[in-house]
């Protein structure tokens, strides 16, 4: 883990230290913006009375460097339900999480008001699930996890005080930790590239 933490420190320092001598006019002149994402689907399966539900809302900061460079930070919090039922059995999953993501974003090109760029960040966050039915006691078990990388994105500029930005996909390294605390704790190690449409992330921002 230790380990992790030096070699993220030695990206995010390097990045920043590389867009600090190369800036270059950018679509909007200030220094700061703030904003986030939020989403929120449900579904409920045909011909039974099965139903999904998930939520997340994500506030985010950045504060730009130079021209090429920003530092930012995200907190994201999000929920999830599902209900299973038929004639003799019912049953519920929730879930609940939060992370939170420091990260450094560097614009490497761009077209007219869309920019190009790299984020590095590192996150870390927690959570638990809850499980209960009509025929046993409730369950609860808590979660932790650990991620490191890098992804890809762009962001265009409506004006000079308002944006969107999109990033798809990442490579780094994960660690999920299911049963937190408990004598069944379990650790799951992941590193690679990771694209799905989980990794799809939308935001606006307003520059100030």
């Amino acid at each position: 883990m230790k380990n992790l933490i030096l070699l993220a420190s030695g990206l995010i320092f390097s990045i920043a230290l590389q867009g600090q001598g190369q800036a270059e006019v950018q679509s909007s002149v200030n220094k700061m913006f703030i904003g986030g994402g939020a989403g929120f689907n449900s579904s409920t399966e045909k011909d039974s009375e099965d139903k999904y539900s998930q939520w997340n809302f994500g506030p985010s900061f950045v504060y730009m460097l130079n021209d090429k460079v920003g530092l930012g930070i995200s907190f994201i919090v999000n929920g999830s339900t599902s209900n299973y039922s038929n004639d003799t059995y019912e049953a519920e999953y929730k879930s609940s999480g939060w992370m939170a993501e420091p990260f450094v974003r560097y614009y490497f090109a761009g077209i007219g008001k869309v920019k190009f760029f790299g984020d590095a960040f590192i996150n870390f966050g927690g959570g638990k699930d809850e499980f209960s039915d009509n025929f046993t006691s409730s369950d609860e078990s808590k979660y932790g996890n650990f991620g490191i990388g890098v992804r890809p994105g762009f962001q265009f500029w409506f004006n000079d005080n308002w944006s969107m930005a999109s990033t798809i996909g990442n490579l780094g390294y994960s660690s999920l930790t299911d049963n937190k605390g408990d004598s069944d704790e379990t650790k799951t190690n992941n590193f690679g590239v990771n694209v799905d449409f989980s990794t799809v992330n939308f935001s606006f921002y307003w520059h100030f």
